[in-house]
């Protein structure tokens, strides 16, 4: 086992696609990590790390990701949300806490809006989806997620614009996600990030905020230099922030200093910190 993978995995099927996941913790309540486009469920190693003394922590390899297989597949949104909600209901939790980074933020938000009674509370971390594109940049964006482009964006994930310091340290962790991504054998990785983004443009999201109902924390790094794309949206990472949390009637909003898009694994102390404050501030609904 890569010693980026700490934990004791474990796998299920639905149908011809095999989900690869980690279940740590006995508290009360069950977490559930879900990653971003082209990352893996250790991105939450520091995360898991904590909350797994007072909850259940369930975080998933996404279908074309990490461990989990690599096939033929939609690899659209509904798919995304079909194979978490079929994880759920195999591990039989009938109520868990979401917490989402980037396109896994985009994710939790439609779990959340479709099953609402299943889902307390709602943790996005730098999200996908609270940044809007009209029908011509949503056109070009398209072109440029070709599997043809993408096959090359390999040496942009050792790029320190994922964070705002990364250290010497940690450039161990993007080595062995390059590796796990680019051993492909049923699909090209550039097959599989262009079918999720494309996913990600074709099934927005900003008109569900508003029906979001579960108190709801979001989390954007300062430094986030992903979020916005700059090249359409020329704003700050806070006005794409407020622009989402406008819509979502119950929500805390908090912008971390020093913090890039990875702020979980990069400001993971502050970002624990945060979301055992929120989680410990409202009251739990047992099942």
């Amino acid at each position: 086992m890569p010693d980026s993978y700490p934990y004791h995995l474990q796998s299920f099927k639905k149908e011809e696609v095999e989900v690869v996941y980690t279940d740590l913790g006995e508290g009360e309540q069950t977490l559930v990590f879900i990653h971003g486009l082209a990352s893996y469920l250790p991105i939450w190693v520091k995360n898991i790390d904590y909350f797994k003394q007072y909850y259940r922590c369930i975080a998933i390899d996404l279908p074309g990701h990490g461990y989990s297989s690599k096939g033929d597949y939609p690899y659209t949104m509904t798919f995304y949300v079909e194979m978490v909600s079929a994880l759920l209901k195999k591990l039989a939790v009938k109520k868990a806490i979401l917490i989402g980074h980037s396109m896994g933020g985009q994710i939790a938000i439609f779990l959340a809006t479709q099953a609402p009674m299943q889902f307390s509370h709602l943790v996005l971390a730098a999200p996908a989806g609270f940044e809007t594109f009209n029908g011509t940049q949503r056109a070009i964006l398209s072109q440029l997620a070709s599997p043809q482009t993408l096959q090359y964006v390999q040496s942009l994930l050792n790029l320190k614009n994922y964070f705002h310091d990364l250290k010497e340290k940690d450039y161990s962790l993007l080595e062995e996600l390059n590796g796990l991504l680019y051993q492909q054998t049923d699909a090209s990785m550039g097959t599989i990030l262009s079918k999720s983004m494309k996913g990600m443009l074709n099934e927005p999201v900003f008109d569900r905020l508003e029906k979001i109902i579960q108190p709801t924390l979001v989390l954007f790094g300062e430094s986030d230099q992903l979020i916005p794309n700059r090249f359409f949206n020329n704003v700050s990472t806070q006005r794409i922030a407020l622009q989402g949390t406008s819509q979502i009637r119950n929500h805390k909003l908090r912008m971390m200093a020093n913090c890039g898009h990875f702020l979980q694994y990069e400001c993971a102390e502050t970002f624990n910190k945060e979301v055992s404050t929120f989680l410990h501030n409202h009251v739990f609904v047992k099942v």
